[in-house]
């Protein structure tokens, strides 16, 4: 049938967003699987005399096998205590229902209803068809999920938007034999058996009442430019009622409207954004339009509308003009020329304002009610004020109120008068810990006093030094010293500045007398260097003459805190530490003290690891006695300080003229009794002792003893 037109879906392509019922974002699977698991998602839409069910397979295989055997619709009447799994369901239709036969889609209705056209393709076009080619085989089964997929996607979006569509395609029932203030159960099932697709049973519970109107979108703002109107709303908060929209515009005060969007906008087709957008471009400037934004639910009905009103107009301003001159004439009177970037005025130029402020970044105060004409090109004002500084900028405005505004130009009234230095310094406050310093003074007479540059230096050798890069408009001033200074006193010189910039006489000096807490200079190591039971560092002393005492701590390389573990005469520059464990890692530093008891700074440390040479100490006075009446050997030894807990002996044997091999392990025994032996004539055994650690160190091999005995 030619009713079937690309030309339809490829304009519906741009706006397809997901579906309510989100059926087409299910994961494709192979409609021939008997194992699949889908479900039925249902909604329902209640009334006071009829119940609308709405419902869509989860994936695109079910929504395959659906198309062919349908869905059963059931319904029982719902009581308290009743279980919905066991009520007594009566079917609602005495047989499956199933999308339309082909020939119900007739040339006119889809003329008229696009959406029922977009089912009609879904379920029954070839054009939906891919050729894979000849090979067949897995290539084939992903293009013919692909298919689905879409077939799937573009029907049940069409059924959210249109209940026609939605009948069609057999995902909408209504039940007219409804009471009144009556809760139903209603059941909906895929008319298809278990071995091609497992589909789970959809369960919606509803009452017949009126439910009133339906509120249209929430949260509509519209947003007028020079030639467009934008229209925006919350997507989440009206996706969870609607599927799309329908968007209505009138220019003559709202008497009539007429539809803008030839289809409906899928408000959840987008989630990278908070609104859903449309743009209105066919306006006039000046024109008062007023919108209406209508949703469309999930049963494909319309919501009362929602209306916002814009008006387009000229958002450009005119180019800034430019200040290229200024001056005080008299008084407060002064004169500005300005030129404009134009050789002809633009058509809307209304003309120019002059802004007036007494700081650079504003604000700037305008007489609106005074416009400049159009043709003008000098200006002169009365506002300038000798005791503060005089920023003004001219201002192009067009008809429209639209404008845009010069550079700021400083003029001041004319000064050659400077201000009086500042006098009667004094400290507020000197921190001997930080270095910061307070002072103040007495401020000058002057009406137009403005600012004071600072200027410090250390000793009457030194240059006076600007201190404040911007100019300080209080009188007090903080510093911060680095009081670790051979000198012993600080000078500042302030000098005064009006609004004009004319400066003061420098003050007279101040001095601040400084604190003495300059403290050592820091001792520096030259090596550390470890053995296998100590670690013995040296150091560079401190060059500071007043040095009378030396700090050495240690600390594991683990820690965070310094130990203490000796003091020593300012001469001192080596020692050797014994206290030490094997495979450790220590951390030294070292400081001065002074004679006022400042301390340097902690030395940078260094670090030494007393290594281990695996050798441990050997077993003493091994003696091996033959037991003729026992028939053993029995082994005896002494071990001094051994380390508690983590070693163990080793027996080796031999025969005399060998040399003895390992034998047994003994534990921390000082004895052992050895019960295999067979002697023969003029033979004997040899014996000697290692002792092995857990951590792989062992001992030399003991002194090797023999005994033997004749044989009765």
């Amino acid at each position: 049938m030619r009713f079937f037109k690309t030309l339809m879906l490829s304009a519906l392509l741009g706006f397809l967003g997901g579906s309510a019922v989100r059926a087409q974002e299910a994961a494709i699977v192979d409609s021939s699987a008997a194992d699949t698991l889908a479900r039925i998602n249902a909604r329902t839409l209640p009334s006071a005399s009829r119940i609308v069910l709405r419902w869509a397979p989860s994936n695109p295989a079910s929504w395959f096998v659906a198309k062919r055997g349908g869905y059963r619709i059931e319904r029982a009447v719902a009581s308290e205590g009743v279980d919905p799994a066991t009520a007594n369901y009566v079917p609602l239709t005495t047989a499956p229902l199933a999308p339309w036969p082909l020939e119900r889609f007739t040339e006119p209705m889809v003329q008229a209803n696009n959406l029922l056209g977009v089912v009609g393709q879904a379920l029954y076009a070839n054009q939906f068809d891919a050729d894979v080619g000849a090979g067949g085989g897995f290539a084939a089964a992903l293009q013919k999920a692909r298919d689905d997929e879409r077939r799937a996607f573009f029907s049940l979006w069409a059924a959210d938007m249109d209940s026609t569509a939605a009948e069609a395609l057999a995902v909408r029932f209504v039940d007219d034999d409804v009471q009144p203030g009556q809760s139903y159960l209603y059941r909906i099932t895929m008319a298809v058996p278990d071995s091609v697709i497992k589909v789970d049973t959809a369960l919606v519970l509803e009452t017949a009442y009126d439910p009133g109107p339906i509120g249209g979108p929430m949260d509509v703002i519209a947003e007028a430019g020079e030639t467009s109107v934008e229209l925006k709303w919350e997507r989440v908060l009206n996706g969870q009622s609607f599927s799309g929209y329908w968007v209505e515009r009138s220019s003559n005060g709202g008497a009539t409207f007429q539809r803008i969007n030839d289809i409906p906008i899928a408000g959840n087709f987008s989630k990278t954004g908070p609104f859903v957008m449309f743009t209105d471009s066919l306006v006039v400037p000046y024109t008062t339009y007023r919108y209406r934004v209508s949703g469309i639910t999930f049963f494909g009905l319309l919501s009362e509308p929602t209306e916002v009103e814009a008006m387009p107009r000229d958002l450009t301003a005119p180019p800034p003009p430019i200040i290229t001159a200024g001056e005080n004439t008299t008084g407060t009177i002064v004169r500005i020329d300005f030129q404009v970037p134009w050789e002809s005025a633009p058509e809307d130029l209304a003309g120019f304002h002059l802004g007036y402020s007494s700081s650079h970044s504003g604000p700037y105060s305008f007489d609106f009610n005074k416009l400049i004409d159009r043709n003008a090109r000098q200006v002169t004002d009365s506002r300038a004020n000798p005791n503060s500084f005089n920023y003004f900028v001219i201002a192009s405005v067009d008809t429209a109120g639209n404008a845009s505004s010069s550079l700021p130009m400083l003029i001041q009234v004319k000064d050659s008068i400077p201000p009086d230095p500042p006098t009667n310094f004094r400290v507020l406050s000197l921190d001997d810990s930080t270095g910061v310093v307070r002072f103040t003074w007495d401020n000058p007479k002057d009406a137009d006093l403005y600012a004071y540059r600072v200027y410090r230096k250390w000793t009457s050798r030194d240059r006076w030094v600007l201190r404040n890069n911007e100019l300080l408009t209080d009188s007090i001033y903080v510093d911060t010293l680095n009081l670790r200074t051979l000198t012993n006193e600080i000078r500042y010189q302030l000098v005064a500045l009006d609004f004009n910039f004319n400066p003061s006489e420098p003050s007279e000096a101040f001095r601040i007398p400084l604190p003495d807490l300059i403290p050592p200079v820091s001792p520096v190591f030259t090596e550390a260097v470890p053995t296998d039971s100590s670690v013995s560092m040296a150091w560079s002393r401190s060059p500071s003459f007043d040095v009378v005492q030396q700090v050495l701590y240690r600390r594991l390389s683990t820690e965070t805190g310094w130990a203490e573990i000796g003091r020593f005469d300012p001469l001192r520059d080596n020692f050797v530490d014994y206290d030490v464990q094997k495979l450790r890692t220590y951390e030294y530093t070292i400081q001065a003290v002074d004679s006022t008891g400042f301390h340097s700074n902690l030395a940078v440390p260094v670090k030494g690891r007393v290594y281990d040479t695996g050798v441990r100490p050997g077993v003493t006075g091994l003696v091996a006695t033959a037991d003729t009446s026992a028939g053993v050997v029995r082994l005896s030894w002494n071990y001094p300080s051994p380390e508690v807990g983590d070693y163990w002996f080793v027996v080796y044997r031999g025969m005399e003229g060998s040399e003895p091999a390992r034998y047994r392990s003994t534990g921390q025994e000082l004895t052992f009794d050895d019960r295999r032996v067979r002697f023969r004539n003029e033979e004997a055994y040899t014996y000697a002792v290692e002792v092995i650690y857990r951590n792989g160190g062992k001992s030399p091999l003991s002194d090797v003893v023999a005994v033997s005995y004749p044989r009765e």
